[in-house]
């Protein structure tokens, strides 16, 4: 029972970080600190310096010949993880940032709860009480509420719609990668896997990234280049690293509601540092966000014997 607290306690330590991903993000894309600077050349800076931390710690406590194992068995599926769940999720959400409030991109990505239930059980045939898919209903409700709270064109685009149909697109992906990495942790561990995914989309990342790479150098600001290390050294590489943890023993459905405390987190923390309304409702909807993580991620009973379902 304590190792699968600890695993709570991990999962709700990478979505207090995510918490922070579209407020900084929102920040350095579209203000001055980061004039100039690509959503992809950005992906490509945070997921490399994500790479290099991950990769060195897992080599530093006597990982390599773990992932040297992981990559000659199944570095296809790693490549995959890294396209779908870091390059394509990361990179569309950086994106949806041009075009949208740090709040509403942060709503429309981590619907990623549903996403995963639904590909949980269609893919792995994961079961899902009836006490999951009311959390589900019930965080969806605090969204779309958050949504309506939201709701106003906050920067004048006139183009929001398609920055909350990028975020959507990034929710779907990280759903999908939720799902798909169980049987690669397992196999491989969380920290080896997690590494070599992140590897894997920073190289996929660079003829993508680096024709932008000289309008970065020349117009990014020390804060700039401050927010792309926490983007890829805490919000991608930490985050990341206590998420892999948290899914070796968690279902992928139940640790996809840690997600919905993203959404809650971003939205504070746009109302306080980027001056986003935050209407009273919005309030609510966190209370019922709060209540969907209860719902969808408390173990059940216990069976006879001290075995923990879930």
């Amino acid at each position: 029972m304590k190792q699968l607290w600890r695993s709570y306690a991990a999962a709700a330590t990478a979505a207090a970080t995510w918490g922070s991903l579209s407020v900084v993000g929102r920040t350095l894309l579209a203000g001055s600190d980061g004039a100039g600077a690509s959503p992809m050349t950005v992906s490509m800076f945070r997921t490399a310096a994500a790479a290099l931390v991950m990769v060195g710690f897992v080599l530093l406590t006597g990982g390599g010949p773990g992932m040297r194992r992981a990559l000659r068995e199944e570095w296809r599926g790693l490549c995959l993880l890294g396209f779908v769940g870091i390059v394509m999720e990361g990179t569309l959400q950086l994106w949806s940032l041009q075009y949208t409030t740090a709040a509403r991109c942060s709503i429309f990505a981590n619907t990623a709860p549903i996403h995963t239930v639904i590909i949980a059980r269609l893919a792995l045939r994961e079961k899902c009480p009836p006490k999951r898919w009311f959390g589900v209903a019930l965080g969806l409700a605090g969204i779309v509420l958050i949504a309506a709270s939201s709701g106003h064109d906050f920067y004048g685009s006139g183009t929001m719609l398609f920055g909350d149909l990028l975020a959507l697109g990034s929710g779907i992906c990280w759903g999908a990668y939720t799902v798909f990495a169980v049987g690669v942790t397992r196999r491989h561990g969380a920290l080896v896997s997690s590494a070599l995914a992140a590897a894997a989309a920073a190289l996929i990342l660079i003829p993508f990234g680096a024709p932008g790479v000289p309008a970065a150098v020349a117009n990014l600001t020390p804060r700039g280049w401050l927010g792309i290390l926490w983007l890829g050294v805490v919000a991608t590489g930490i985050a990341n690293l206590c998420w892999f943890s948290a899914l070796r023993r968690l279902p992928a459905g139940a640790l996809g509601a840690f997600n919905y405390a993203g959404v809650a987190l971003t939205v504070i923390f746009a109302a306080c540092f980027l001056r986003e309304k935050l209407e009273p409702r919005a309030w609510i909807a966190i209370a019922l966000i709060v209540g969907s993580i209860v719902l969808m991620a408390a173990p059940r009973a216990e069976k006879k014997g001290g075995e923990t379902a879930q």
